[in-house]
């Protein structure tokens, strides 16, 4: 009876820290938490949750409409990896009944699933346990392609991304594993490989986009790692995407060059915001995504001398 009463008293204690750390978030997102809490509770138990951390969009405060719900749960090694991987597929459902996540319907939507699963765009969990987390392996923490991690994916500076940005809503105790204060030191492979898998993805998007409208959202999310990746490159840090914004509009030469970059950007913001079709946006981008990289390799050696 005492077990019983332990694991109920932490399932308060998990809520009532969930309910104070989430007053940012909307509605959707609060009740998606809620019941990921209660699917945690049931399939894994309560008792085995290390850490629950909130990181990207929402963490900002500043979500968009197609922002979804970026949860990292970390879990006891304790568990196996069938059940973590009964975990996953039933978080898939949560997601579908939160609308964060497209129901497959047709061929075109059915690659589009697919890719999100192979890069992890657009997943609102991710689930892993202690040890995968320590090791740092960044395509089982993010359920990933293997071979598009190690090839395409700027790992650390994901990594560090979601560290600098997340909140840790929930931890079970002392033990310290986000080290947001650490010194980052990226390397320019790091940036190559940002170049190669935004341009990837905003031409793939550009493909898709005659049959099937939603592709607009893998051009904004290039945009936006584009943006992110630079950032973190030159600054270290991860801030919400209009303050990024704002950093490289700065970096323009001559006014005339900053209202134009100003103009993309706040585009940019609208669309995320409200997606729909704007051919000179998704033109335009073709040169931009090249052009942020390059101006985060730039700036990276001015602001380092």
């Amino acid at each position: 009876m005492n077990t019983i009463n332990k694991i109920r008293a932490k399932r308060k204690e998990i809520i009532n820290k969930l309910e104070k750390k989430s007053d940012n978030l909307d509605k959707k997102s609060k009740n998606y938490l809620k019941d990921a809490i209660k699917l945690l509770d049931i399939q894994c138990g309560i008792e085995n949750i290390i850490y629950i951390i909130l990181f990207g969009s929402q963490s900002s405060g500043i979500p968009s409409k197609i922002s979804d719900c970026d949860l990292l749960i970390i879990l006891n090694n304790s568990l196996s990896k069938n059940e973590i991987c009964l975990l996953k597929k039933n978080f898939l459902a949560l997601e579908l009944k939160h609308e964060f996540r497209e129901q497959p319907k047709g061929f075109i939507n059915r690659i589009s699933v697919g890719f999100q699963k192979a890069t992890g765009m657009f997943v609102s969990h991710f689930i892993t346990d202690l040890k995968t987390w320590t090791e740092k392996k960044f395509y089982k923490i993010f359920d990933v392609n293997k071979f598009f991690s190690y090839l395409l994916a700027p790992r650390d500076i994901i990594l560090h991304s979601v560290i600098k940005s997340s909140i840790i809503l929930y931890k079970a105790n002392s033990l310290e594993i986000l080290n947001k204060d650490s010194y980052f030191i990226p390397k320019i492979i790091e940036m190559v490989k940002s170049i190669i898998m935004n341009y990837l993805l905003t031409i793939g998007s550009l493909l898709f986009i005659p049959f099937n409208p939603v592709s607009i959202k893998y051009l904004l999310e290039s945009i936006k790692w584009s943006l992110r990746s630079s950032n973190c490159y030159i600054f270290g840090d991860s801030e919400s995407l209009k303050k990024i914004s704002f950093r490289f509009i700065a970096f323009e030469k001559n006014i005339k060059k900053r209202r134009k970059t100003s103009q993309y950007f706040n585009t940019f913001i609208m669309l995320r915001d409200n997606p729909c079709y704007d051919f000179r946006f998704i033109f335009k981008s073709l040169y931009r995504v090249l052009k942020i990289h390059i101006q985060g390799i730039m700036f990276r050696k001015i602001f380092n001398e």
